[in-house]
């Protein structure tokens, strides 16, 4: 299997403008109160796919942040984008 860095239209064209797309982010604190500290760290996100001068975008904690994703090809010859991320 081949992987690489996905283009900015590889990534739009893949999860369509104006769609929901799962994202990982950096590690955030949550309230919980089922835990034994209180918190949860959450590292997954989801947002509308937002596209600006050709960029794909997610907004995330009211802020757009650009998304990279990752290139996979099957030895079949299947392609896909997974492993969405924000910079």
């Amino acid at each position: 299997m081949d992987e690489r860095p996905a283009t900015n239209q590889e990534i739009i064209h893949h999860f369509r403008a104006h769609r929901r797309v799962s994202f990982d982010h950096w590690a955030r604190e949550c309230l919980d109160r089922r835990t034994e500290h209180g918190v949860r760290h959450k590292t997954r996100g989801n947002s509308t796919l937002r596209v600006r001068d050709g960029v794909p975008m997610v907004r995330h904690l009211g802020e757009d942040y650009p998304l990279k994703a990752t290139h996979y090809t099957l030895p079949s010859g299947r392609t896909f984008v997974a492993s969405a991320t924000i910079i």
